[in-house]
């Protein structure tokens, strides 16, 4: 990645191996960047594992995994059997 400032603002270049990513792959590794960089220039007193760096899709993609996880541990715990044991 090349970053160079241009017209009041930052420009970038990727170069890449085709062999290696797909252009879809990196497109959206630039996306994720300039989201990094937006939020990392509007909150400069960040700690780095706080600032955004995902697209807003990713974000509900990640949301409703999480809830699905969530729901699938409530079922397994929901058809889950009590089994008494002896103490003694």
């Amino acid at each position: 990645v090349f970053v160079r400032e241009r017209d009041g603002g930052l420009a970038t270049k990727w170069l890449y191996s085709t062999d290696l990513f797909a252009a879809e792959t990196v497109q959206r590794m630039a996306e994720n960047f300039a989201i990094l960089l937006a939020d990392a220039t509007g909150r400069p007193n960040a700690r780095i594992g706080s600032l955004e760096h995902r697209t807003e899709k990713e974000r509900r993609g990640l949301e409703s995994a999480r809830l699905q996880h969530q729901q699938s541990k409530n079922t397994q715990l929901k058809s889950s059997r009590r089994k008494a044991i002896g103490l003694g």
